[in-house]
């Protein structure tokens, strides 16, 4: 069974070819990492949600960098793709109601730990304020931050209140 050799293929004429800008190995190498922030993002999303009780000192360096600065930056200073890939990470923190209790016991209720609950909706807040940069879709997103952990607060509520009703007392 062959492997599908045969010819040298792929060089063919590109002796004469001039590199534009899109092409030159910068461009490329632009191109290629762009979506490197977002795949971090993606994974620290995933520590958090599955392991930070073991990564409490690395979750509070690496939280404002990847989900709290993009949002706090002045207006016009980030662009939107970078904001928006923040409020995913935000949005899906916050729809985890496990998730938005840790963060508030470990770091905003520790008093050697940095607010990053407090920062968050802040952040949040700032972004969906009328006339901060043009963007209606990073304002959009914060929204649906804040629904999602307002959703997840209900729920963390209903489930304390489930196990309150169930032990009787007076």
């Amino acid at each position: 069974g062959g492997g599908g050799g045969g010819g040298a293929g792929g060089g063919t004429g590109t002796g004469t070819k001039k590199r534009t800008k899109a092409t030159t190995p910068a461009a490329a190498t632009t191109k290629a990492a762009a979506p490197l922030p977002s795949l971090a993002r993606g994974a620290f999303g995933v520590l958090v949600l599955r392991a930070r009780a073991h990564w409490k000192p690395e979750i509070a360096a690496l939280f404002p960098p990847l989900a709290l600065e993009p949002l706090e930056a002045a207006a016009g200073s980030i662009d939107a793709g970078t904001q928006i890939v923040a409020l995913r990470l935000v949005r899906k923190l916050a729809a985890n109601p496990q998730v938005l209790v840790d963060v508030f016991v470990n770091y905003d209720c520790d008093e050697s730990a940095s607010n990053l609950y407090e920062r968050t909706v802040g952040a949040l807040g700032g972004v969906m304020r009328p006339g901060r940069g043009d963007n209606a879709q990073v304002r959009n997103g914060a929204v649906q931050c804040v629904l999602a952990a307002v959703q997840s607060l209900r729920a963390w509520h209903a489930k304390g209140e489930g196990d309150v009703a169930g032990g009787g007392g007076g």
